[in-house]
């Protein structure tokens, strides 16, 4: 499927009312042992409560040029300027 047609069917169903939260929590179902085992790491070694957390199905991105690390998403708590 070419970028055209995926983003027009993601459009299709945005207007259906498809949000980022749905698709998150559906591409979580799809996580492997690998994605949890960096997700495991990175709480263990970034977590702080309040300031970095991070979800038991966040989203984890591992580069094929890196085999080595992954990205694991987090969330960082900004105080207001």
């Amino acid at each position: 499927m070419q970028h055209q047609d995926k983003t027009s069917v993601l459009q299709s169903l945005r207007s259906c009312g498809l949000t980022h939260e749905d698709c998150r929590r559906f591409f979580a179902e799809y996580r492997t042992k690998i994605d949890l085992q960096f997700i495991n790491r990175a709480k263990q070694r970034y977590e702080r409560d309040g300031e970095v957390e991070i979800d038991s199905d966040a989203e984890v991105s591992i580069m094929q040029t890196s085999p080595k690390g992954a990205y694991v998403a987090a969330w960082l708590w900004v105080s207001k300027l």
